[in-house]
């Protein structure tokens, strides 16, 4: 469902950057959730949202994606360090929103229906994207249920 235009708030994050392909991204998610969510619990590092994948680019033609896995942290002096596990800032994020209901390893086919939107209004975006999870697929559930909100980047 597209909801137009939108701005994703500045948030606070670590992450873990992964390069796959479009269809491998839930893949990925699953494999480094745990991973990270432990990372932060150990460190009594503070969630304050839900997960989010921010694709930095996207390749159209091929699927390819280039990504960062981000849990929004709270804002603290510092941060322990990690080889793999970093921090950011996500500024905010001028884009054309949608909302995705359903197994999160489908939610990139939003992607085309916001890039579509975009074009069909004359608004140009970039190949950047967040999706925003609302549900944990690790606690259950019917997918049918499972939300996800998608920003695309408007230049």
């Amino acid at each position: 469902m597209i909801e137009g235009k939108a701005t994703f708030p500045k948030t606070n994050a670590a992450y873990v950057s992964i390069e796959s392909l479009q269809d491998e991204k839930a893949d990925e998610m699953i494999r480094n959730s745990e991973y990270i969510k432990s990372f932060l619990l150990l460190n009594d590092i503070e969630l304050v949202s839900h997960p989010f994948v921010h694709i930095k680019h996207w390749d159209i033609k091929t699927g390819k994606i280039e990504y960062d896995f981000c849990f929004p942290i709270a804002q603290t002096d510092k941060f322990p360090t990690h080889e793999e596990i970093k921090y950011k800032v996500v500024e905010p994020m001028e884009a054309v929103k949608g909302s995705f209901f359903g197994n999160y390893s489908l939610s990139d086919r939003i992607w085309f229906e916001l890039h579509a939107y975009a074009k069909r209004n004359q608004l140009e975006v970039e190949p950047v994207i967040i999706e925003q999870y609302h549900h944990n697929p690790h606690e259950g559930g019917s997918s049918i249920d499972w939300k996800a909100e998608i920003f695309m980047k408007v230049k």
